[in-house]
């Protein structure tokens, strides 16, 4: 039997605390079950970058997801719709990334091995149109 691939699901929601309630915006479903960062992003890229151990994938704030394989193993994990640049060969588990240049869609990406990347959204006017390393 095949292990369940592909069940986590991404929700955002607006939270009203006076009223006490929440309304769920935006739901993403069928995502690689090895996400486990979410990092928030500002403006021009906007939305938020989900981080697996073998692919990072951003979601804008319509909820339209582009992302990108960095091993080989994201094709055995997953059929989530990766670009693939498996043959980086990175381990995703434990990195760090920070924003480097929010006006050209730059973040710097580090393993916990130390290697280094430059993740890259490539913009179509003001939505992210693909994710590259």
């Amino acid at each position: 039997m095949e292990p369940q691939k592909d069940h986590f699901t991404f929700k955002v929601f607006t939270v009203d605390l006076l009223q006490k309630a929440s309304t769920a915006i935006l739901t993403v479903s069928n995502l690689p079950q090895s996400l486990n960062k979410v990092v928030a992003l500002p403006k021009p890229m906007g939305g938020a970058l989900l981080i697996g151990e073998n692919e990072l994938i951003h979601i804008d704030q319509a909820g339209k997801a582009h992302g990108v394989a960095v091993n080989p193993y994201a094709a055995k994990m997953t059929k989530f719709p990766l670009a693939d640049q498996s043959e980086l060969k990175l381990r995703l588990e434990h990195c760090e990334v920070e924003l480097m240049s929010p006006e050209n869609g730059e973040m710097l990406l580090v393993t916990r091995h130390g290697e280094m990347a430059v993740v890259t959204f490539k913009m179509d006017g003001r939505s992210v149109s693909g994710v590259s390393v």
